[in-house]
């Protein structure tokens, strides 16, 4: 990652009133549970933990915010550098309903951390694999990830397809002859997926396996430790 990188989440959902774009990226604040959630005991319905990932891109980053709501014909635009400057208003341009995110300048106010950062590769490569786990974790949303560098399309996932057929872009239709449906209760607790059956050649592959819990999919964990123990 350098001063020229900069990655852009683009998506087709309802938008962001400018109300609630006001309030995106700030710290503590958060969309994702409302006073009610919180009173019925409701579980968040979206992604995250109280919208807190945007507020660390922003400490750090450039991140502008371009979103339309279903409900409006204006689109607006919120650009953020640090957690000093932030703008908000009207779009210079229009767009169809839904929400970019774009970060450019990652550590431009932490020069210490710049060493730090990754090559290129490695970091589309880790891109790559988070998008992976959203994919097999929500098969009815259709993914695209495109390398703008390079003017291509690293993976391309329709959306409202069956779990067996993201399984079978991602690990190959070989892998569809050694799995099986499992689906086991124990009290509160439920296991349900495909699950490999045989060992090929001996041997399983970790980087191929895709866990979510309540939903939501997660990065190793003990969760997946315990699994792999069986």
């Amino acid at each position: 990652l350098h001063s020229c990188f900069s990655c852009t989440v683009d998506d087709d959902g309802h938008g962001i009133q400018r109300d609630d774009l006001k309030e995106v990226g700030v710290r503590h604040a958060t969309s994702k549970y409302s006073d009610d959630d919180r009173r019925h005991g409701v579980a968040p319905k979206t992604l995250g933990f109280k919208g807190e990932a945007l507020y660390s891109l922003v400490s750090c980053s450039v991140v502008e915010i371009v979103s339309r709501h279903q409900s409006s014909a204006t689109t607006y635009r919120k650009l953020s550098a640090g957690e000093a400057a932030t703008t908000l208003g009207v779009s210079s341009s229009s767009r169809h309903v839904g929400t970019s995110v774009t970060l450019r300048d990652l550590f431009f106010n932490q020069p210490v951390r710049q060493k730090l950062q990754q090559d290129r590769g490695k970091a589309i490569k880790d891109v790559q694999l988070r998008i992976d786990d959203l994919a097999v974790a929500f098969p009815s949303i259709g993914f695209s990830f495109r390398d703008e560098g390079e003017g291509k399309h690293l993976s391309i996932f329709r959306r409202n397809v069956i779990l067996s057929l993201r399984i079978r872009q991602l690990c190959g239709p070989k892998c569809l002859e050694d799995l099986s449906e499992a689906d086991v209760r124990v009290h509160d607790v439920r296991l349900k997926g495909l699950i490999q059956t045989s060992l090929a050649g001996g041997q399983a592959s970790k980087s191929q396996q895709y866990l979510q819990v309540n939903g939501r999919p997660v990065l190793h964990c003990f969760v997946l430790d315990k699994i792999n123990m069986l």
